[in-house]
């Protein structure tokens, strides 16, 4: 816990996913956040297969009220961020019906 930069050659945070713990490794918030970007990669890839013809177009349609321009201009609340996966969900699970 008190080196979080590998030695200096990469910024803190980096150079470990797990740290060690009491009782085995401690997952580290970079790789938390990196699983959680993972998961909502396979639900949008789910979403497009469950459109069936057009696939990209049904994650487009949903992805297209998303106010994000660019990497640095984004919505940056927790709140739109959970929100959004809400409406990813909900329409997986109208797709399934």
């Amino acid at each position: 816990y008190t080196n979080s930069h590998a030695g200096r050659p990469l910024p803190p945070g980096d150079g470990f996913v797990v740290y060690p713990g009491k009782d085995g490794p401690v997952d580290s918030m970079r790789w938390e956040v990196f699983r959680e970007g993972l998961q909502d990669m396979r639900a949008l890839h789910l979403l497009a297969d469950l459109a069936g013809e057009k696939p990209s177009k049904a994650v487009r349609q949903l992805l297209a009220l998303r106010p994000i321009r660019s990497m640095a201009v984004y919505p940056r609340s927790a709140a739109w961020i959970l929100r959004s996966r809400q409406e990813v969900n909900r329409a997986i699970a109208a797709a399934v019906r």
